[in-house]
């Protein structure tokens, strides 16, 4: 999924097509959003051998964003179409 999408992005897009839309969830805010960047560039530099480890040792702080944070790292919506 690219950057930038809202909730109300995919009603736009989903809506006139048929789709109804379930409310957002917000998944992981800013911190979850900075353990992802440090994640990611180890593994540039030194590949799984370092990310992995970094992985199991920050996914406890993501807990700290809490549930669905106003700025989060992704958005779930079920799209539904009725029958």
């Amino acid at each position: 999924v690219r950057p930038g999408y809202t909730y109300e992005s995919y009603k736009t897009l989903l809506e006139p097509i048929g789709f109804k839309l379930s409310e957002p969830i917000g998944v992981g805010g800013p911190i979850r959003q900075g353990c992802n960047k440090l994640i990611t560039r180890s593994q540039e530099i030194a590949g799984l051998a370092l990310g992995l480890p970094l992985f199991f040792l920050l996914a406890p702080w993501t807990a700290f964003d809490g549930s669905s944070p106003s700025v989060p790292y992704s958005l779930y919506v079920k799209a539904t179409r009725p029958a």
